[in-house]
């Protein structure tokens, strides 16, 4: 990358524009950099830095202090810099965040930073990029290098890389970690700790998981699981408590399957007497029901003959309503008729009365044809007086109108006036506003310093308030663990005691079920000499042992959830703990000790120190937006001053047109009075005529319309009902015949099923859900007293010589037997149960101890890899420092060929390869090689001038590493800042040798200094004049 031209405005200590042009230096490609003290000198060097990555060269400089204070208010901070890149021309513009005067209203908003980058193509520039992090990363892909890269390349700051000479072991490593990118390196460190940190929590976790379920099983006293940490010999103990529950399961299934034989017999014969008891019960209910059943017998002789005759009357009912049917449909038309033919006749009359009328009607059109043309001809004239009334009253409204004109132009004259007065007396304030600013910019940013430091102390505060809180956060959780440990120990102690009272209650209910002679379920023995007796201890069952095994569980694993967040609450006291001393160090300048008077008295003092620059930055603030106010005021004059102009003008030009419509106006009423005899006095009488002849035409044609149309529709509507009247005379006929000839019909049905007349054929019929009701009723009587007796005579078949049972006797016995089998499969659950829980903590025992193992061969190679990581081994090199060693190698090798020719073959710069004390990282350490002595030392004993040769060997060395590790990026540009002053004259000439040899190859090189020789040496300078408004520059040749 090669620099071709760089423009800076307002920025820095400079005001306005300033081009500098390294085009200029042609063949001279090495130039010094000129100026006094604060000129400006280093900010050439942060502009260029700052429009390639939005940052400025050195350490100590921020994007906010590079607004110029010597900038006026309206000016813009930015900086543009054009550049050959691969032989491509680009030109990046970039400007900061900076404040910017309201558009609106008084005071100041914030213009966020910005940044473009264009190729320059001849005459053309084509966007590349337009946003702040697109043009970052398009220029360091293009570039090749990042900003800590790029900075310790090309552009070597005032003591940057005397730290590499002078500063620690770990101080050398930040700074190469930043060059090299390494900290991927010490991530990897940080990953394998944390690995082999947690492996080794979580074996202890796995320790204390199978001591957990091993507690699960009852252990008698003289089994000393407790004392076990091996899990091979819990296992030992596991299978032996396995093959004991297997056994004694065996036994009490045996005992329970003689025992369900046995109740199966004794349940058969209570069924088969159960039922014998069911049926004797049937035959009884069935006699009673017949009984009952025969005395209904005469009333269902009664619904038969009922059912009979309404069979015969259903024969009729189709007859009767088709009768019933065409007599309605008779009586309807009939009716239609009358209504009709008195309607006709009143027809007629009207009929005869409207011809009339329409005749006298007719007679009149004549009469309402003159009428029209008169209104025709009256209108006519009318419009002529409208006119004319229109443009007498069109000349007095421009009449008053020139009136107001002329009042409004002689006060806008007396308003441009009052204004310029008023804007000359803002002009003395106006002028203070660049001193205001000034002081404003310089509080702003010593407030924003002080304000940074009261943040770093209240963070501070904060922290210190969360470890206190932590610590007691951390003793209430303390006690909450305890405290759910014993509950679950109390739980378990409950469930033993339980579960031996159940076993007691087992015992005592197959004792009581022994009989002499008969063998016992459990053992065997027919001889019982001392049955088990009743528990004293109280009651329980299988239900309450199920309910605290599961309570036992729960308790389990809440004191489990409860020991993982007390392991993680310690590990959040470390990490805060740590956190804590690293804001202490930020602060420690303002905050010696973290004793709260101490913390309490640095808080009042800074914000005392605080409510000081926010006050003076109010009073400034205050003038400010006063002197804003007189800025807005003064456009506002100027605005109005243009306003005030502007309307005068336009005012004048509609007072000119409003004389010439007046004449024209005046022109027209001459014309059109010109012939008429109607003055404009009349106009309202005149219209009162034409409105009233209006309204008789309009009633005139009215009244024939009205008539016209009640005679036609009175003469269609009296032909149409003569027609329908015809047509209903013949329909109500036939309807006449059509019921004679069902009433016909009906008689003959009647005489047909034996009835007399219609009423004796009404009495007997019924509605059909009436007869279907009744039949329904017959019917089933006769079905139930069938199957009544059919069941009696099955029954009495069955039950001949039998008796009814005792069932009391035999329910006794059968819930003896039940309770005995009840007992039985009691125990043979609880064994169940016991043997499955010591099978599933045996099965979950060895899981856990098969990952145990996998985590500790895990632990093995993690451990030793993690220990080695971070450095400790017999060389305290931890795998960042060393690969960071080879970096410095490099490094060394490449500085070592110009240290060696700026000492006259004195010096060479080597890495320490001699351990660090009390446990310190070592690799990193420096020393320098005395060919004089043959001896080496530490480079803190270089002398000044010396250690500025070694500092710029080292930096040069660091240059050409880094660009050989960026791809073989070829850097046309090189600036050195400060440090020859330390040098006497051989050096010096050695040193402007070396650098010589950088120019080989079109190589750009700047140089800060203020040695004289330098200034006879080298012949192009880059001068820096700076003055009260404010830093200018130029190149000077020589």
């Amino acid at each position: 990358m090669k620099a071709i031209t760089l423009t800076v405005t307002a920025f820095g200590p400079y005001r306005g524009r300033q081009l500098i042009d390294f085009s200029r230096l042609g063949e001279e490609s090495i130039f010094l950099v000129t100026g006094p003290t604060g000129a400006g000198k280093t900010t050439i060097f942060d502009a260029m830095c700052f429009a390639l990555y939005g940052k400025a060269s050195g350490s100590d400089r921020d994007q906010d202090t590079l607004r110029s204070h010597f900038a006026e208010p309206d000016e813009q901070t930015s900086v543009e810099f054009v550049f050959e890149l691969r032989g491509k021309t680009y030109r990046v513009i970039r400007t900061p965040k900076q404040p910017k005067r309201k558009a609106r209203g008084e005071g100041f908003t914030e213009d966020p930073a910005k940044a473009e980058l264009y190729l320059l193509d001849g005459d053309k520039e084509i966007l590349v990029a337009s946003h702040i992090k697109e043009v970052n990363e398009t220029l360091e892909e293009m570039i090749s290098l990042d900003y800590e890269q790029f900075r310790k390349m090309i552009m070597i700051p005032q003591g940057e890389f005397r730290k590499l000479i002078s500063e620690n072991s770990k101080e050398r490593e930040e700074i190469l970690q930043r060059i090299f990118h390494t900290h991927f390196y010490e991530r990897v460190t940080e990953e394998l700790k944390q690995h082999s940190r947690q492996l080794k929590e979580e074996i202890s976790q796995y320790q204390w998981k199978i001591k957990q379920e091993t507690n699960k099983v009852a252990w008698e006293e003289e089994e000393v699981v407790d004392t076990l940490e091996d899990p091979k010999e819990i296992l030992t103990l596991l299978e032996q408590k396995e093959k004991q529950g297997q056994n004694s399961l065996q036994h009490v299934e045996e005992q329970l399957t003689k025992q369900n034989v046995k109740l199966k017999k004794t349940q058969e014969s209570f069924y088969q007497a159960k039922q014998l008891q069911e049926d004797f019960s049937r035959l009884k209910k069935y006699q009673e029901e017949k009984q009952a059943l025969m005395q209904q017998q005469p009333e269902m002789e009664i619904v038969k003959d009922k059912l009979s005759q309404a069979e015969h009357a259903m024969e009729v009912v189709p007859v009767e309503e088709q009768w019933k049917s065409r007599q309605q449909d008779y009586e309807r038309l009939k009716a239609q008729l009358e209504q009709k033919q008195t309607f006709l006749t009143e027809s007629r009359e009207q009929f005869a009365k409207l011809q009339k009328t329409y005749g006298l009607e007719s007679e009149k059109e004549p009469e309402r044809e003159r009428l029209k043309e008169d209104i025709k001809r009256k209108k006519e004239e009318l419009e002529k007086l409208n006119k004319l009334k229109v443009l007498h009253e069109e000349k007095e409204k421009t009449r008053k109108l020139l009136e107001v004109k002329s009042q409004a132009i002689q006060k806008l004259k007396q308003a441009v006036e009052a204004n310029k007065r008023e804007r000359v007396g803002l002009q003395g304030l106006l002028k203070q506003e660049s001193e205001w600013n000034k002081a404003y910019y310089q509080w702003k940013q010593d407030f924003q310093e002080q304000k940074t430091i009261q943040n770093r102390i209240e963070k501070l505060v904060k922290v210190n308030d969360d470890i206190l809180n932590m610590r007691n956060r951390y003793r209430d959780f303390k006690r909450q663990y305890d405290k759910k440990v014993s509950e679950a120990e109390h739980i378990k102690t409950e469930l033993d005691e339980k579960q031996n009272e159940l076993n007691q209650q087992h015992a005592f209910l197959l004792a009581r079920s022994l009989e002499t002679g008969e063998p016992c379920p459990v053992c065997g023995s027919e001889h019982h000499p001392s049955p088990a007796g009743a528990s004293s201890q109280g009651n329980s069952s299988f239900e309450v042992v199920e309910q605290l095994q599961e309570k036992y569980r729960q308790a389990e694993e809440t004191v489990k959830k409860e020991q993982e967040q007390y392991i993680q609450l310690e590990a959040e006291g470390k990490s805060q703990k740590q956190l804590l001393v690293a804001v202490h160090e930020e602060v420690a300048e303002h905050v010696p000790d973290l004793q709260p008077e101490t913390i309490k008295r640095v808080q009042q003092k800074q914000a005392e120190t605080i409510d000081m620059y926010q006050q003076k930055i109010a009073e400034i603030e205050a003038k400010l937006k006063e002197i804003g106010t007189a800025h807005d005021k003064a456009k506002q004059l100027d605005h109005q001053l243009e306003a005030y102009q502007s309307e005068l003008e336009a005012e004048q030009e509609q007072y000119n047109q409003l004389e010439n419509s007046m004449v024209k106006t005046e022109t027209w009423i001459e014309q059109l009075s010109e012939g008429m005899d109607t003055t404009l006095d009349s106009l309202g009488q005149m219209k009162e005529s034409i409105a009233r002849m209006e309204r008789n035409y309009q009633q005139a044609v009215a009244d024939w319309e009205k008539v016209k149309k009640q005679f036609e529709e009175t003469k269609e509507q009296l032909q149409k009902l003569e027609v329908e009247v015809s047509e209903l005379t013949n329909y109500t006929e036939e309807s006449r015949h059509t019921v004679a000839k069902w009433q016909e019909k009906l008689e003959e049905q009647l005489s047909r099923h034996d009835f007399a007349s219609l009423e004796a054929y009404q009495a007997v019929k019924l509605p059909k859900s009436d007869w279907e009701e009744l039949k329904h009723k017959l019917e089933q009587y006769k079905q139930k007293r069938v199957t009544i007796e059919e069941q009696i005579a099955e029954l009495e078949v069955h039950l001949k010589d039998k008796k009814e049972p005792e069932i009391e006797t035999l329910q006794a016995k059968l819930d003896q037997e039940e309770k005995v089998k009840e007992a039985l499969a009691s125990r043979k659950n609880e064994a169940g149960l016991h043997l499955k829980l010591i099978q599933d903590v045996q099965t979950a025992v060895e899981s856990l101890y098969k990952e145990q193992e996998q985590l500790l061969n895990d632990y093995y190679d993690i451990g030793e890899l993690a220990d080695l990581a971070r450095g400790e081994n017999h060389l305290r090199l931890s795998f960042e420092r060393y690969v960071l060693s080879a970096f410095l190698d490099e490094i060394l090798m490449q500085a070592n060929i110009r240290f060696d020719q700026m000492t006259d073959h004195r010096y060479q710069l080597i890495r320490s390869d001699q351990v660090a004390k009390r446990g310190a990282q070592s690799g990193l350490d420096l020393e320098v090689m005395d060919h004089h002595t043959g001896l080496q030392r530490s480079v803190r004993t270089l002398s000044g001038g010396e250690g500025f040769k070694a500092a710029l060997s080292l930096a040069l060395g660091m240059a050409d590493v880094v660009q050989a590790h960026a791809g073989g990026v070829q850097l046309d540009t090189l600036f050195i800042d400060e440090g020859f002053g330390t040098l006497d004259d051989l050096s010096l000439e050695q040193a402007i040798g070396c650098l010589k040899d950088l120019q080989d190859g079109n190589r750009m090189l700047g140089i800060i200094s203020h040695v004289p020789q330098l200034k006879e040496e080298i012949k192009a300078k880059l001068h820096i004049s700076p003055s009260p408004e404010g830093s200018t520059v130029q190149f000077v040749f020589h």
